[in-house]
């Protein structure tokens, strides 16, 4: 546990100090001077982080269903005969069986180069989504560290794959390459299908808060208070992609942590609050972002009653737009003499979040070297 939490303070030490501002003064034709802020991130402390973070992903022996994924993966035949992928429906998850088999038949047959990989591979895409969008790094890759997206990383490598893939789609959307967005999510929902939320992004990115995520939230509550109606619900959606949740208890097991939702809401809370500015801001990706947050919050929401398992990790494929609209809301859209008693508060709070699930989950980093 204190490996883990010198390992945190490196990582958020180097991308503080990999980033940077400088002024730049451009000149237009009449001759008149303009002040700009340019923002630079030094590539060699982002590299260093980025391999820090990596090796501490993908060198761990085991954590949640780590050891599941080795064992599937040691099992896997080296010569893979399509019509032994029994069925392609979106459930079984057919894209991450190919690249299992791609990774043994041409990579190696160990199960800890695969992990290695699948952690090179997926950190890389979070770490560029966030050099591109976030307005401070640093916060971004806190918010990463301590609102549970980095044990997450270590826990479930199918998502986490998908999501890495999903992050490359919503930055094609944002910059206007439409087909490429669709593609790449529909590529990523073959390796885990709840990535086909992000299809929901030409929806969002409009305005904050608006009638249609407003009719979303009532949904959720609504769901939430009829519960049993949600759970039947449940099971025909996911029976729809040949999910068999109920096999696991997913959908029916008990409610999620009530400290972690509340830790979720912050994010939620604060758009509220600022949305004016926010709309008024015109920025089509902080809006996206804001809006996923609020769909991620939710899953949290319905989560509370039933099926944590399944809804809290739904969620969590929203959250690193959570990490990316609380750093602007931080940054850019509280005043600043709010931000300098809501930054710190909002800072500890996740930092106490993140003890507490360190020891509650009773966390003890296992690598290939001890």
């Amino acid at each position: 546990m204190i490996f883990t939490f010198v390992i945190s303070i490196i990582i958020t030490w180097l991308a503080y100090y990999a980033e940077s501002e400088s002024i730049v003064v451009k000149y237009n034709r009449l001759g008149r001077s303009r002040r700009f802020k340019i923002r630079n991130i030094d590539t060699a402390m982002f590299c260093t982080l980025l391999a820090i973070v990596v090796c501490f992903v993908g060198l761990r022996t085991s954590y949640n269903d780590t050891l599941t994924y080795t064992n599937a993966f040691d099992q896997l035949e080296t010569v893979l005969e399509f019509t032994e992928i029994e069925d392609f429906r979106l459930a079984n998850n057919p894209g991450f069986k190919v690249s299992n088999y791609l990774i043994k038949r041409f990579i190696s047959n160990d199960a800890q180069v695969m992990v290695l990989l699948y952690a090179l591979v997926t950190l890389t895409f979070y770490f560029i989504f966030y050099r591109k969008w976030s307005q401070r790094l640093w916060i971004t890759v806190y918010l990463f560290i301590v609102a549970g997206m980095l044990l997450f990383t270590m826990a479930a490598l199918k998502q986490v794959l998908a999501m890495s893939i999903g992050l490359c789609a919503i930055t094609c959307f944002l910059t206007n390459k439409r087909g490429w967005f669709v593609f790449c999510v529909l590529l990523a929902s073959t390796i885990h299908v709840y990535v086909l939320f992000y299809l929901l992004a030409p929806l969002l990115s409009d305005r904050l808060w608006s009638r249609k995520v407003i009719l979303i939230i009532l949904g959720a509550v609504l769901s939430g208070v009829f519960v049993e109606f949600f759970v039947r619900l449940a099971y025909g959606v996911t029976g729809v992609f040949g999910a068999e949740y109920e096999k696991y208890n997913e959908v029916t097991s008990e409610g999620l942590n009530i400290l972690r939702f509340f830790v979720y809401c912050c994010a939620p809370v604060l758009t509220w609050i600022y949305r004016e500015k926010i709309n008024g801001s015109r920025k089509r990706a902080v809006i996206l972002f804001a809006n996923f947050t609020l769909i991620g919050w939710c899953f949290m929401f319905i989560g509370l009653f039933v099926g944590a398992n399944m809804l809290a990790r739904m969620a969590m494929y929203f959250d690193p737009f959570m990490h990316l609209a609380l750093t602007s809301l931080l940054v850019f859209y509280i005043p600043d003499w709010k931000r300098r008693y809501i930054l710190p508060g909002c800072l500890l709070a996740y930092l106490l979040y993140f003890s507490f699930d360190l020891y509650n989950r009773g966390f003890v980093y296992h690598s290939i070297f001890n």
